[in-house]
């Protein structure tokens, strides 16, 4: 997400009052890149993760139990 993408979305996100996850995959691909990637501003959650035959393969595993979201 870019910057000036960021700015605009995180106000209205923010109004929410609740946890907003987004997902992202294709990431470590490359030797240089980390195989997953976390981030968290406010009620925002960015997570990213990647296959690709590499050693650190890995998938995001959530869970839903009345509403709270594990993952």
């Amino acid at each position: 997400m870019t910057v000036s993408k960021q700015i605009q979305l995180h106000p209205k996100l923010d109004t929410l009052n609740m946890p907003v996850y987004f997902f992202a995959g294709d990431v470590g691909a490359a030797s240089w890149s980390s195989n997953y990637m976390y981030d968290k501003l406010d009620n925002v959650h960015l997570i990213a993760s990647g296959m690709g035959e590499n050693d650190g393969d890995n998938f995001v595993e959530v869970e839903v139990v009345n509403g709270i979201v594990q993952v």
